[in-house]
């Protein structure tokens, strides 16, 4: 499926400190990757807060990955910063043609529990980024959220498909994902809506589990399943950008 970039017209007024700040710890968790473009823009879809964007000078751009991380509580104790490039360089080894769209959350790296209420358009904040590299188009989208950025997966389910254009995405991958989190709580009637989704939608969703009792394996048919994970940490460094498939 093609994706079409476009500029938006819109303009932020947050200070250029904040695409600094982010900006440079994108070259800290990325900047050691061979052959790596490391972008930073804002998006109305984000609430203003800078998205990262990342491509290999190498690859033809037709793939395009929107990924939520999980709260920031959990990636210090990993050191995601030491972990998240490695896992990003492996993707690019199997498939260089992606460009990785990383949003930040409200309160990135200010406090321990992620808080992605800043986020109200997953198509916006694509589009966005395609335009910042100059990218008219791509072939292939997928989403996808790991522990607490699994909420920002559900949230964008649960306001319906014209809202967030949800028929764009080719697939939806849920890396032992949250379907509410501490900061991104979604309600009884959305989640209703979120299965129906789900039901509705199948051959859309992978799933790979690991340690969280989530609901997401009561809304996704067990045959969109990967192999379980013993951790909670192997569903993203195994599978972001990696195209796992489904055991059957």
């Amino acid at each position: 499926m093609q994706i079409q970039s476009r500029r938006s017209g819109w303009l932020s007024s947050k200070p250029r400190l904040t695409l600094q700040a982010s900006y440079d710890r994108a070259v800290q968790r990325f900047g050691g990757i061979p052959g790596v473009q490391i972008e930073v823009c804002q998006s109305r879809g984000s609430g203003g807060q800078p998205v990262v964007v990342l491509r290999h000078q190498n690859g033809q751009n037709q793939r395009l990955h929107l990924h939520f991380h999980g709260d920031q509580l959990y990636d210090q104790e990993v050191k995601y910063e030491d972990e998240i490039g490695p896992c990003i360089q492996r993707a690019w080894e199997a498939h260089p043609d992606t460009v990785f769209v990383l949003p930040e959350a409200a309160n990135e790296s200010k406090a321990p529990r992620s808080d992605w209420n800043n986020i109200s358009d997953l198509r916006q904040i694509g589009q966005d980024a395609l335009a910042k590299l100059g990218i008219q188009s791509v072939q292939h989208w997928s989403v996808s959220g790991h522990s607490a950025g699994g909420s920002v997966v559900a949230k964008a389910l649960a306001r319906g498909s014209n809202a967030q254009n949800l028929k764009d995405f080719d697939r939806i991958e849920l890396y032992d994902a949250a379907v509410s989190s501490t900061h991104n709580s979604v309600s009884d009637a959305e989640r209703e809506k979120i299965k129906r989704w789900c039901q509705k939608n199948p051959e859309q969703f992978l799933v790979v589990p690991g340690v969280m009792k989530s609901s997401w394996l009561e809304y996704v048919d067990r045959s969109r399943w990967t192999e379980k994970a013993s951790d909670h940490w192997s569903p993203l460094w195994q599978s972001l950008g990696r195209e796992r498939q489904p055991l059957t």
